[in-house]
C-alpha cells in the first residue's frame, strides 16, 4: 500500500490566540480514507501549516479511535503511536508503522510564535 503524503493532510487553523508572549492557535487536522498507510518516520509538517511565522513549540492533538498523535519538535513530524493492550504483552505505545487510518478529523491546540 501507499503510505500517506504530508499533502494529505487537510490542517485547518480555526482560531488564533495570545498566550503570554506566545502565540496559541487551535484548529483541525483531517486526513486517512482507509487505503494509505501511516509513515513509520511521520509526516513532515511547516509552522505556517499551524499558522505560525517562525516556530511551533508544542501541539497537543485531541485522541482519536485506539491512536495517538504527537508532534516531533525537533524533526518536525507528525507521528502516530497505538497502545499494545492484548492482555498478555501490555507494553508502551508503538509507532503505528502501516496503519490504515479511516477517514479522522482531529482537533489540535498549537503554541508557538
Amino acid at each position: 500500500m501507499t503510505d500517506l503524503a504530508a499533502t494529505d493532510l487537510t490542517i485547518t487553523v480555526l482560531s488564533k490566540g495570545i498566550a503570554g508572549k506566545k502565540r496559541r492557535n487551535y484548529g483541525s487536522l483531517a486526513f486517512g480514507d482507509g487505503s494509505l498507510t501511516w509513515p513509520a518516520a511521520g509526516l513532515v509538517v511547516t509552522d505556517a501549516q499551524f499558522g505560525f511565522l517562525r516556530q511551533t513549540d508544542q501541539i497537543t492533538f485531541q485522541g482519536m479511535d485506539g491512536y495517538r498523535l504527537e508532534y516531533d519538535k525537533a524533526n518536525k513530524l507528525i507521528q502516530m503511536f497505538w497502545s499494545d493492550l492484548n492482555g498478555s504483552a501490555d507494553g508502551p505505545d508503538v509507532v503505528a508503522t502501516g496503519a490504515t487510518p479511516a477517514s479522522h478529523t482531529v482537533y489540535w491546540d498549537a503554541i508557538g510564535l
